[in-house]
Parts: structure tokens; C-alpha cells; sequence
């Protein structure tokens, strides 16, 4: 049970807690361009080692493309590559928004997404659509991306790191995720967590956040 009383801050996963998300989409379409066979593929709990690079910037977006031209034997387009990339990403209920908007009144707030930057220039076009040029990012006091902030979910250290760059006391944040691996890491670092298996706007347990 959270500890509602010692919370001062949350930080909000991104996909799968504020963004809908549909991973096997990404894992049929890439299937479908590499076929069966290939050692290329992502799921919710498991992704290639290419991937990981991706999320935290070690590699840039055309040796991403370079890797699946390799894997595919095939000279396939950029666009292509980018539709099955970003074939889980869907969109937000614009309820959720406010949810966040009345979160921030009552603690300090804060997004920590693993990500990359060929899906943040798709999930950010959605996202303009219902809060403009950068709204979404002001709807906490600091969104943090894997790919810029150089480390992933659920290694321990990041964490460690986002508490201490923001003055974050562990024991009175709060973490949000639906990803098991990550709510361990969260664990480890001292954070008070809660995995979502739901609807984020459907969890008794977090309502007291946005009252």
C-alpha cells in the first residue's frame, strides 16, 4: 500500500501508464519486414541488445536503420522501418492529462520514460495534436527520456541518479510503471512503487494523488 502521507513526488512512466501502447504490433511488423527467423525482436519484458542501444542514445537513428537493412537482407526504406518501429505507439485519453495537470497541484511531478529519438518525434506529433508544442513535457517539472538522459529502466543506478539530479528523497517518491523489471529496480533504489496492471485513471489506490 503507498504510503499517502509520505508522498512528495511522483514519477510517471510514460508508455503503457499515460500513452496506450500495443507492443506486439512492433514485434508482428518487424516479423512481417525480417521474417521469422530473424534474432531481431521486441516485446513488453524482452528487446534485442539494438534496441537498448537505442534507447539510451549509443547509437543514432541511421545505425539503427543500417542494423535492420542488415538483419532483413533487403535495402528497406527508412519510412518503412520507422512504421513498424512505431507501430505499438497509440495516443493518450485526454483524461489522463488532467489527471497529470491535478496531480502537479499536489506533489512535484516527473516522467521517466525509456524511449527513443525516432519514437519521441512520433509520440511528440500525437501529443501536439491535444497540447500543443511541448505541452506535454510542461505537465511535469521534469520529463526525462532514456535516450537523453543516457541510462534505461530498471538498471538501479539510474534512479539513483534522477533522485539525486532532482532532489528527491526516495522514500517520499513515488514511481508508477507497468513493468515489473522496472518497479524492481524502482524497489531496489529505495522508491515507494506501484505497478500498474490497469488503467491508470481506474486505480483506487492512486486517486488520493490527484484529490
Amino acid at each position: 500500500m503507498v504510503g499517502q502521507n509520505e508522498i512528495e513526488a511522483v514519477i510517471f512512466d510514460f508508455g503503457g501508464v499515460i500513452l496506450d501502447i500495443d507492443y506486439p504490433a512492433t514485434d508482428r511488423a518487424f516479423r512481417s519486414l525480417l521474417g521469422e527467423a530473424s534474432e531481431i525482436f521486441y516485446s513488453k519484458n524482452y528487446q534485442s541488445t539494438l534496441f537498448d542501444a537505442l534507447e539510451v542514445g549509443a547509437i543514432e537513428p541511421e545505425e539503427f536503420y543500417r542494423s535492420i537493412r542488415e538483419a532483413s537482407g533487403t535495402d528497406l526504406d527508412s519510412v518503412a522501418i520507422d512504421q513498424a518501429w512505431n507501430a505499438m505507439l497509440l495516443d493518450v485519453p485526454p483524461a489522463r492529462f488532467q489527471y497529470l495537470r491535478d496531480v502537479a497541484r499536489n506533489y512535484r511531478t516527473f516522467l521517466f520514460s525509456n524511449t527513443n529519438a525516432i519514437h519521441k518525434a512520433a509520440f511528440d506529433q500525437t501529443l501536439e495534436k491535444h497540447l500543443g508544442p511541448g505541452g506535454f513535457d510542461r505537465l511535469f517539472e521534469k520529463a526525462h527520456y532514456s535516450h537523453t538522459f543516457g541510462q534505461r529502466k530498471p538498471n538501479v543506478q539510474c534512479y539513483v541518479d534522477l533522485l539525486n539530479g532532482n532532489g528527491l528523497q526516495p522514500e517520499k517518491t513515488l514511481f508508477i510503471d507497468d513493468n515489473a523489471e522496472n518497479i524492481k529496480g524502482a524497489r531496489a533504489a529505495g522508491l515507494q512503487v506501484f505497478h500498474l496492471t490497469g488503467d491508470l485513471l481506474q486505480e483506487d489506490a492512486l486517486k488520493f494523488l490527484a484529490r
